[in-house]
């Protein structure tokens, strides 16, 4: 029975999370949405340096589990080819 009200708890928890962030994108967006191009620039700039933290706080240590000293090569090749791909798109 702890580990099912643990479950709920959690998932409760991921609720908030989702509902807040939901909210706080719209709210972002009706304050931003008139602003300058260099200021939604920054703010996107911001918030892709967030994810890039994600990333390597939560997901990097998991994969350097199977592939061990490859992880750090493969993730700059990952950007490296997403920005690849950026260019060749403009």
């Amino acid at each position: 029975i702890g580990a099912a009200i643990q479950e709920h708890a959690e998932a409760a928890r991921f609720s908030v999370v989702v509902a807040v962030g939901a909210l706080s994108g719209a709210i972002g967006y009706q304050v931003l949405v008139e602003s300058d191009p260099r200021v939604i620039a920054i703010v996107q700039s911001i918030a892709a340096g967030a994810l890039l933290v994600v990333v390597v706080n939560e997901m990097v240590p998991i994969a350097v589990r199977g592939v061990q000293r490859w992880a750090g090569v493969l993730a700059a090749a990952g950007f490296v080819f997403s920005a690849i791909l950026t260019w060749a798109s403009s």
